[in-house]
C-alpha cells in the first residue's frame, strides 16, 4: 500500500505565506472539506472520504482503504484490541446490506468482521475499546445497541431494547455513550445517553427537538471523566452550537463549551488521548440553494477545555467595493483581512491580525444556474492578478481590472506555509458597458 503525506494546504485550499506568524500556535487542518464522520485514538485519526476509510498516522501520512467491491463506508471507529494494539472497525453498506469490517493500519486489505454479523440484519456505528466492540444492529425500522468481546466465542449481547435510530456510539471502560433519534410531533427528538455495561443503567445528558431552528446532536466522545458532544446546526445556531463537555461525576450535568457560541460545527467529533479534539467547522461559503457546507477537518492545538488560550485556524475575509452591477471603467477594489481568533474555554480572548501573508485572488469559472436569493457556486477557480501581502493589521487591497461579460465571482486564499481554514467567502460583480457604448 502506498502512503502519502496529507498536505494541509491542499485540504484547506488556503495557507499563510512565508514569514506570516499567527498570534498563537493555531489549530491545524488535518482532513478534507466534505461531510464525514471522524474517529481518533492515540495520534491516529480516521475519517470517511469518497466511500473509503482514510487512516492518518501520527506522522501525518494517510492511506485510503476500500472496504470491499461495491461497499461504501458509512462510519469508522479507532480503538485497541485486548493486547492494546491499534484496531480500526468500520461499517459499510452494499447490495447485501450493511456489515462491519476490520480495517488494518498496515498494507493488508479490510476484511468482514463475521463474528459481529447477523444474517439478514444490518450492523453499523461501531465503537471499540480494549477489545470490547459496541455497535448498532438494525431489524426493520429499529436499531438496537449490542456489545461483543472481540475474539470471544460468546454471542453478542443486547444492551438496550428501546427502538430508535442510533446515530453515533463511543465506549471507554465500563461506559458507553451514544446518540439516538426518534420521531416527534415536529421533526425528531434527539438524545445523548451514557449507559453502564455492567448495570445497564442509562442517563440522558442532552435532549433536543431537532428542527430548522435548533442545532441537532452530532458525534460523541468519552474520556474517564467527561462526555463530549458536537452540537451541529440544522439551519440557525441560536448560540447553542459547538463542542460541549459534560462532567460525568456531577448529577447537575453542567456544560462547558470549547468554542465561542457563534462558531458553528458539523456533527464530526473525536478526541485524542492527549486531550486534543478533532472537529469540523461549518464553511463560511454558502452552497447551492443556501445549503450548509463543511470546512476542512481541524485538530485542536491543545485541549480546548484547558485554561490556557489557543488560536483557532486563521481566517480570511473578502469584500468588493463597489459590488453588484458596475459599468466599464469603474474601479473595483477587493479588500479583506487575515485574522486569528484566540479563545480560552469557549470565550474569545482577542482577534489578532496575521501580517506578512501572501494573498492570491481567485476568479470562478463555468458558473451554472444560480437559484434566486442564493449565492453562486462556481465549478472551479483560477488565479487572478498578482498576489499581495497583508500589512501589519492583516489587511490587503487589490484593484480589479475591468472584465467584460457576465457575473464574475471572486474569492481569495493565502499561499505559503502555515495553514488557514479555507478560501474567503465568494463575492460577485457584473461588469457592463455604459449606455450608448459598443
Amino acid at each position: 500500500m502506498t502512503k502519502r503525506r496529507l498536505l494541509s494546504a491542499v485540504a484547506a485550499g488556503a495557507i499563510l505565506g512565508t514569514g506570516a506568524t499567527p498570534a498563537h500556535a493555531a489549530d491545524e487542518v488535518v482532513g478534507p472539506a466534505q461531510k464525514t464522520e471522524v474517529s481518533a485514538h492515540g495520534g491516529w485519526i480516521a475519517w470517511l472520504q469518497d466511500g473509503k476509510v482514510v487512516l492518518r498516522d501520527p506522522r501525518g501520512f494517510e492511506s485510503g482503504k476500500t472496504l470491499a467491491a461495491g461497499v461504501t463506508a458509512t462510519s469508522v471507529a479507532l480503538g485497541t484490541d485486548r493486547r492494546g494494539k491499534l484496531i480500526a472497525v468500520a461499517s459499510g453498506c452494499g447490495g447485501g446490506g450493511c456489515d462491519l469490517y476490520r480495517v488494518p493500519a498496515t498494507g493488508d486489505a479490510p476484511s468482514p468482521l463475521w463474528e459481529a454479523s447477523s444474517p439478514g440484519l444490518d450492523e453499523s456505528q461501531p465503537a471499540v475499546w480494549r477489545g470490547m466492540l459496541v455497535f448498532a444492529r438494525k431489524d426493520g425500522a429499529c436499531s438496537k445497541l449490542f456489545v461483543r468481546r472481540l475474539g470471544s466465542k460468546a454471542a453478542s449481547r443486547l444492551l438496550r431494547t428501546a427502538c430508535a435510530a442510533i446515530r453515533d456510539i463511543a465506549v471507554r471502560g465500563d461506559r458507553v455513550a451514544f446518540t439516538e433519534s426518534v420521531p416527534a410531533e415536529r421533526g425528531t427528538r434527539e438524545r445523548a445517553f451514557t449507559l453502564s455495561l455492567t448495570t445497564a443503567s442509562a442517563r440522558v445528558w442532552r435532549a433536543v427537538d431537532a428542527s430548522d431552528a435548533v442545532p441537532g446532536l452530532g458525534q460523541v466522545a468519552l474520556d474517564s471523566r467527561h462526555l463530549y458532544l458536537a452540537r451541529s446546526p440544522v439551519a440557525a445556531c441560536g448560540g447553542a452550537c459547538g463542542i460541549e463537555r459534560f462532567d460525568l461525576s456531577r448529577r447537575s450535568g453542567d456544560v462547558v463549551r470549547a468554542l465561542p457560541p457563534d462558531r458553528r460545527v458539523t456533527s464530526a467529533l473525536a478526541r485524542l488521548s492527549d486531550g486534543r479534539i478533532v472537529y469540523q467547522p461549518v464553511s463560511n461559503v454558502v452552497g447551492p440553494y443556501g445549503t450548509t457546507l463543511p470546512a476542512p477537518l481541524v485538530r485542536s492545538e491543545i485541549d480546548p477545555f484547558a485554561t490556557q488560550p489557543h488560536g483557532l485556524v486563521p481566517e480570511l475575509s473578502l469584500e468588493l467595493s463597489p459590488s453588484g452591477i458596475v459599468s466599464r471603467g469603474t474601479r473595483v477594489v477587493a479588500t479583506g483581512r487575515l485574522t486569528q481568533t484566540v479563545v480560552r474555554v469557549g470565550t474569545v480572548v482577542r482577534v489578532a491580525p496575521v501580517a506578512n501573508a501572501t494573498v492570491q485572488l481567485l476568479r470562478g469559472y463555468q458558473v451554472g444556474f444560480i437559484p434566486k436569493g442564493y449565492g453562486p457556486v462556481p465549478d472551479g477557480w483560477s488565479p487572478l492578478g498578482i498576489p499581495v501581502t497583508t500589512d501589519d493589521g492583516g489587511e490587503y487591497a487589490v484593484p480589479l481590472e475591468w472584465t467584460a461579460g457576465d457575473l464574475t465571482l471572486i474569492s481569495a486564499r493565502v499561499v505559503g506555509e502555515v495553514t488557514a481554514l479555507e478560501p474567503s467567502p465568494t463575492r460577485g460583480v457584473t461588469f457592463t458597458s455604459p449606455a450608448g457604448s459598443s
